[in-house]
């Protein structure tokens, strides 16, 4: 018969049993399910507007839009926010999640959160200035091509640049936001976002075109709003984006949407340690990472510069047509996974940075290991 002080002491021990939590791994792997989802979802979606697209406005005005103006639209976005997104999965949020018990009681963000904020905000006033740039560069370069010099090949083509633009620049708008998402693992999230704003893009094509198509009676190759629909089209996926993560952000965080976009200046008092908006070893990753960014943007979209520079409006459309739909494998299977594997190979790292490598427990490594053979099988 056990003891009266063995049977507390045991009791004790079972309600102090603390659950360990799970790994990041766990969020990022599962995560990727939503992501496979998302991408599933949006080739299925683009396949069908474009078949529509096709019909209403023609080969030409689809190649005109998925080369020059995706190429406009890609090089604004990626060169002037992927290497800070790539930097800032460094950045371990939970390292800080015990550090500053009073930023959460006066609602205001953490110490890494806040690092986080205000990286996010370069690429925003990086895209401003890279969208004026390329804006002198494609009108200069349009009015010279033979193209474009009547209204009648190319209606508002020039108004359709200048919203393809804007709507990148508003796109950029989002960046503070899907940092703090992926720095929190909410794939799910950002997988319902994105669904919202391409749902959005597609109806706007497919409104605008009809508008053309009826009102004005014409054939699909002279719908007048046959390049404007694209435009709208990416304008409104750029402000439905932009509207879904405020919307659903808003119940994750603990502080007010409005501080994400507010640079604040992080105070150390620890000795020894700087203050700092960003912080040294930050910037010059995130240097490093832009660098790659530039090399890689040459390396993806050499084809789409080619094809802008040389070919007819007739040949980009069966390019893009074609390209489009022979990398849907790639898109919908192994993205997702690069995007997983990306998150958590860079929290292991800043985790091993944050902690000695002793400390970390066995059974993360193990949780790691399991959750990536159940996504990958």
């Amino acid at each position: 018969m056990p003891m009266r002080g063995e049977s507390a002491a045991k009791g004790a021990s079972a309600s102090t049993t603390v659950t360990r939590p799970k790994p990041a791994s766990h969020g990022a792997f599962s995560g990727a399910q939503y992501l496979m989802g998302l991408q599933i979802f949006v080739r299925l979606a683009t396949f069908s507007m474009n078949m529509l697209v096709i019909y209403i406005a023609g080969r030409k005005a689809f190649g005109v839009a998925s080369v020059r103006f995706e190429l406009l639209l890609s090089t604004i976005l990626f060169l002037s926010r992927e290497g800070m997104r790539n930097a800032l999965l460094r950045v371990n949020v939970s390292s800080s999640s015990n550090s500053s018990p009073r930023s959460r009681l006066n609602k205001r963000p953490l110490e890494q959160e806040q690092r986080i904020i205000n990286a996010a905000l370069i690429p925003i006033a990086a895209g401003m200035a890279m969208a004026g740039c390329l804006y002198w560069m494609y009108a200069s370069r349009s009015a010279q091509s033979p193209e474009s010099l009547s209204n009648k090949s190319a209606p508002y083509y020039r108004l359709s640049l200048i919203v393809y633009i804007v709507a990148a620049w508003v796109e950029l708008c989002v960046e503070p936001l899907f940092v703090l998402s992926r720095a929190h693992v909410l794939f799910k999230l950002q997988a319902k976002c994105e669904g919202i704003a391409v749902s959005c893009r597609c109806a706007a094509v497919v409104a605008t075109l009809l508008l053309g198509h009826y009102f004005t009676i014409a054939e699909a190759d002279n719908n007048p709003l046959r390049l404007l629909a694209f435009a709208a089209g990416q304008m409104a996926y750029a402000v439905a984006i932009v509207a879904a993560f405020v919307r659903y952000m808003a119940s994750e965080l603990d502080y007010p949407i409005w501080m994400c976009y507010m640079p604040r200046k992080i105070v150390r008092s620890d000795a020894g340690l700087e203050n700092s908006y960003i912080g040294r070893s930050l910037g010059s990753l995130a240097a490093t990472f832009v660098g790659q960014s530039l090399i890689k943007h040459f390396l993806t979209q050499g084809d789409s510069m080619v094809m802008a520079k040389f070919a007819t409006t007739d040949e980009m459309g069966i390019f893009a047509f074609v390209s489009n739909y022979g990398s849907i494998p790639a898109r919908v299977i192994f993205l997702p996974l690069e995007e997983a594997s990306r998150a958590v190979f860079s929290k292991t790292a800043a985790a091993v940075n944050s902690q000695d490598l002793a400390k970390r427990p066995a059974a993360d490594d193990k949780a790691n290991a399991r959750d990536a053979r159940q996504v990958l099988t």
